[in-house]
C-alpha cells in the first residue's frame, strides 16, 4: 500500500467486504431488547453512492468543524504572534517532551472523560503536533501527544455522556444508575493514562530526534526571528493566547452535561436570566434576539455547531488583531481548508460504513451469535463490544443499536454491563481499522495503519489484561 493512501484503500476494502457479505447474511435489530431477524437486504452500486451522500449530509456539522479548524490554522501560521507562540512553547518543553506529554494527555483526558463530545479537542491538535515536531520528535510521538488524551478520556469515561445518551435515557428509570461504578471508572482512567504514557514515553526515549520534523506538519509555522527587532517593537503573543483561551473556555463549558452528569443547573439558569435580562417593546427579548435565539446554556450542546461558530469567530478576530487584509484572509483560510481536506474526506468515508450498517444491518446477525444465550460474562462482553464497534464505528450508533438489548438482557447487572460495553468499544477506537478518531489521527499525521498497530499493540494487550483484573476484582469479588 502507498503510504499516503493506505487509509482510503483500507476503508474501500472494508466497504467492499461489507457489501459482499450483505448478499449472504440476513440482517436484524435489537430494538425490542431481543434480536429480531429481518429480510435479506443487499448492497448495490447505487446504495454505495447513497451511503457516501448521506454520510456527508448527516455529518456536515462535524465536517464543517474540521474544515474551519484547518482554515483557522491556515490563518494562524501566517501571523507573527502564533509563530512566536509555537517557538516559545517548543523551547519551553525542549528536552522535557515526556513531562509535556504527561500534562497534555492528563488535561485532555480528564476533559473528554467528563464531556459529551469526542471531536471537540481536535481544535488543539495542530498546535500540539507543531510543537512536538518542531522539537524533532517522531510523528508517532506528536500524534500520541495530540490524540492520546482523547483515547484516554474515551476509555476512562467517568461522568461523560458521549456515546451513552441512548443507554442512559433507557437506564434512567432503573434503580441501579450507570454512575454507581464511578470508582471503577476512575481506576480504569488512571490505569489507561499510566499505560498509554508509559509506552509513548518509552518510544519517545528510544528514538532519536528527526532533523526536520516540520516537513510532516500540515500547519508548520516558520520560525520567527526577532533578534534585530527592538524590544518595544517585538511581537506580542498575549492577544492570540487570550482569544484562544476564551474560545476554549466557551466550548469547554458548553460540552459538559452539567445537569445530567453533575446535577448542576447554574448554566441553564444563567442562560435563562440572560435571555430575560432586557425586554423591550412588546415583550421582545433584546439580548437573545441580538446574540441569537438558538444559543443555549452551557451543557446543552451536543453537536459541534457551537464549537464551529466559536472557531470561526475567533479566527476572524485574530485576523483583525493581526491586520490581515480580506484578500490575504481568504487566501490563508482557503489554504488551511485545503490542507485539512483529506482529514475531512476520511471522516466522510468512514461514516459511509455507519450509513451502510443502518441500511443493511447484517453485522448484527453476526454479533448476536457472539452474544449466545446472553449470559453476563465480564471477560466475553468487552471482546464482543470490540467486534461490535468494528462495524458500528460511531459511539452514538454503538449505544443506540445495542442499548435496548443490554437493558433487557442484563437488567440485574445493568451498571456493570453498560460500563463494560462502553469500555470495550472505547478500547476498539485505539486500534480497529474503522475507528473514526484513529483514522483522523493517522491521516493527520500521515502515519500508515500497519505502523500504528506495531506501535500500539503492547498498550492494547496490557490494557485488556489490566481491565480484566480490575473488573474481576470490582465486580466478581
Amino acid at each position: 500500500m502507498k503510504k499516503k493512501s493506505d487509509k482510503i484503500i483500507l476503508l474501500l476494502i472494508m466497504i467492499l467486504v461489507f457489501s459482499v457479505l450483505s448478499w449472504v447474511i440476513p440482517g436484524g435489530s435489537f430494538a425490542t431488547g431481543a434480536f429480531v431477524k429481518s429480510s435479506m437486504a443487499r448492497v448495490g452500486i447505487y446504495e454505495l453512492f447513497v451511503a457516501f451522500f448521506y454520510s456527508f449530509s448527516s455529518r456536515i456539522i462535524d465536517v464543517t468543524y474540521i474544515l474551519l479548524i484547518g482554515g483557522c490554522y491556515g490563518v494562524l501560521i501566517n501571523t507573527k504572534s502564533y509563530r512566536k507562540l509555537v517557538d516559545k512553547t517548543a523551547n519551553l518543553i525542549l528536552n522535557k517532551e515526556a513531562i509535556a506529554m504527561l500534562i497534555i494527555t492528563l488535561v485532555m483526558g480528564l476533559y473528554v472523560s467528563i464531556s459529551n463530545q469526542m471531536l471537540l479537542l481536535f481544535c488543539l491538535v495542530p498546535f500540539i503536533v507543531s510543537v512536538f515536531l518542531r522539537n524533532g520528535c517522531k510523528k508517532l510521538t506528536a500524534i500520541s501527544a495530540a490524540f492520546g488524551g482523547i483515547f484516554i478520556g474515551l476509555i476512562g469515561q467517568t461522568f461523560g455522556t458521549y456515546g451513552m445518551e441512548a443507554i442512559n435515557s433507557l437506564i434512567a428509570t432503573l434503580p441501579d444508575p450507570v454512575d454507581s461504578l464511578i470508582g471503577v471508572k476512575i481506576v480504569i482512567f488512571v490505569v489507561t493514562y499510566a499505560l498509554f504514557n508509559t509506552f509513548a514515553i518509552m518510544y519517545l526515549n528510544k528514538y532519536k530526534r528527526s532533523a526536520d520534523g516540520g516537513q510532516y506538519d500540515l500547519f508548520c509555522p516558520e520560525v520567527l526571528d526577532e533578534s534585530k527587532v527592538k524590544k518595544r517593537n517585538k511581537t506580542k503573543i498575549w492577544p492570540t493566547i487570550v482569544m484562544f483561551s476564551i474560545m476554549l473556555i466557551a466550548i469547554g463549558l458548553g460540552y459538559i452535561s452539567w445537569k445530567d452528569s453533575f446535577g448542576i443547573n447554574f448554566f441553564s439558569e444563567l442562560h435563562t436570566n440572560f435571555e430575560n435580562a432586557l425586554v423591550i417593546g412588546d415583550d421582545v427579548p433584546l439580548l437573545s434576539s441580538l446574540f441569537g435565539s438558538y444559543l443555549t446554556g452551557f451543557g446543552e450542546y451536543s453537536d459541534l455547531l457551537f464549537a464551529a461558530f466559536s472557531v470561526f469567530v475567533t479566527t476572524i478576530i485574530i485576523a483583525l488583531i493581526n491586520k490581515i487584509s480580506i484578500s490575504d484572509f481568504i487566501k490563508y483560510f482557503g489554504s488551511g481548508v485545503k490542507n485539512i481536506s483529506k482529514v475531512a474526506f476520511i471522516y466522510i468515508l468512514v461514516y459511509s460504513l455507519v450509513v451502510l450498517l443502518a441500511l443493511f444491518p447484517w453485522p448484527l446477525t453476526l454479533i448476536n451469535m457472539f452474544f449466545g444465550k446472553g449470559n453476563f460474562n465480564i471477560f466475553a462482553l468487552p471482546l464482543i463490544a470490540i467486534v461490535a464497534y468494528l462495524f458500528a464505528i460511531d459511539f452514538p450508533s454503538f449505544g443506540q443499536m445495542f442499548g435496548a438489548y443490554l437493558i433487557v438482557t442484563y437488567m440485574e447487572d445493568i451498571a456493570s454491563a453498560t460500563l463494560i460495553w462502553h469500555l470495550g468499544g472505547a478500547i476498539a477506537t485505539v486500534f480497529v481499522p474503522t475507528s473514526v478518531i484513529l483514522l483522523i489521527a493517522l491521516t493527520y499525521g500521515d502515519i500508515p495503519y500497519i505502523k500504528w498497530l506495531g506501535y500500539i499493540w503492547k498498550f492494547v494487550v496490557s490494557l485488556l489484561i489490566a481491565v480484566f483484573i480490575i473488573l474481576g476484582v470490582a465486580i466478581l469479588m
